[in-house]
């Protein structure tokens, strides 16, 4: 194995405030409230909630193909 190799976990699955971060900062009420609607999964290892990488970026994907009227 590479030691200079970042785990995995480090690098796809983010914590609360990474996640914030990800997403250009956004509250943590607003990400419960995405978790909540079902726009977004969470995954509870113990007591952390995290989130995929891959997840957020496939959401602001879909919200960024939205268009407004």
């Amino acid at each position: 194995m590479n030691k200079n190799a970042t785990p995995l976990a480090a690098t796809a699955l983010l914590d609360y405030p990474a996640a914030q971060a990800h997403l250009g900062g956004v509250s943590r009420s607003m990400l419960k409230t995405l978790v909540g609607n079902g726009d977004l999964h969470a995954l509870k290892l113990g007591r952390r909630t995290m989130f995929r990488r891959d997840e957020l970026d496939a959401f602001v994907e879909r919200r960024s193909n939205v268009t407004t009227a």
